[in-house]
């Protein structure tokens, strides 16, 4: 039979550079991004503005997700927040992270022994991003959300990455802040990044980032690395309130500080070592 030309052949898909997705889990995506990107439980309203759709898109994309976990409304304020499932995905790529026990023995040592609120964070394309925080101490919570990427120039997490990494991985976004901070600082952006690089070179010489009031009044950081074998792998920030945190590079908080972030460096250059000779 000769062949039919002119015509597709019926369910073979026409060939194309870039593969064409579900737009209909595409529009739910851009909900559940609302809601995650948000600091707490939103109203439809809300949910609706900050995913770009209608009300009543967003509200059938609510229902569907709420079916499957991902989403879960307030039967008193009907506001709408992340579900338990997405509690399961972010502890399953909490576990995927390597060396994610290790950095979690050191929070805890440090909540342990400096008695202070503590986080950390691994480097993403977008900067430093919250992977953990433990309280310290009962009523002075310092709590910093999961999955909250900081500044790389004003905080004392985002000195540590940028001491560390090659210069050009974090140019996007010094460049990027140095930008607005020109805008809402009365200096130059030669002298903001002046200021900025005598900070960053004081953690190379120090082990230690610090920072006094930068990102809240009254709260104060000191921030060190985590090593691989191929380098920083993570950053640990303990907070407290100025009037009873002590920030100096000698003092006991700096010190403890370093000794367990030491520890951590080893255990975890340890740990690939070991899972390397076992592939």
């Amino acid at each position: 039979m000769p062949p039919i030309s002119g015509k597709k052949r019926p369910g073979i898909p026409k060939k194309s550079g870039t593969p064409r997705g579900i737009q209909s889990i595409e529009i739910g995506m851009q909900v559940l991004n609302a809601l995650a990107a948000s600091t707490g439980p939103l109203h439809l309203r809300d949910v609706a503005k900050a995913s770009k759709t209608s009300a009543s898109k967003a509200y059938r994309y609510l229902v569907s997700l709420s079916e499957a976990g991902l989403v879960r409304q307030d039967p008193d304020t009907a506001q709408y927040d992340l579900g338990p499932f997405c509690c399961d995905i972010g502890l399953s790529v909490l576990k995927r992270i390597n060396g994610i026990e290790v950095v979690t023995e050191a929070l805890a040592a440090v909540v342990n022994e400096i008695h202070r609120d503590v986080h950390a964070t691994v480097w993403t394309d977008s900067g430093p991003m919250v992977i953990r925080w433990l309280e310290g101490s009962p009523g002075v919570a310092i709590k910093v959300r999961s999955g909250v990427v900081l500044p790389v120039l004003t905080t004392a997490t985002g000195r540590v990455w940028a001491s560390y990494l090659p210069a050009q991985t974090t140019k996007p976004m010094i460049d990027s802040e140095l930008t607005r901070l020109e805008h809402t600082e009365s200096s130059s952006k030669e002298d903001l990044l002046q200021r900025y690089r005598d900070r960053i070179d004081a953690v190379r010489q120090f082990g230690l980032a610090r920072s006094q009031g930068e990102r809240r009044t009254g709260i104060d950081a000191l921030s060190g690395p985590i090593h691989g074998p191929e380098g920083i792998a993570f950053a640990v920030t303990v907070m407290g309130s100025h009037r009873d945190f002590d920030l100096s590079y000698q003092g006991k908080p700096a010190q403890t500080l370093k000794t367990i972030l030491n520890t951590a460096s080893r255990s975890l250059q340890g740990f690939s070592s070991a899972e390397a000779a076992e592939k």
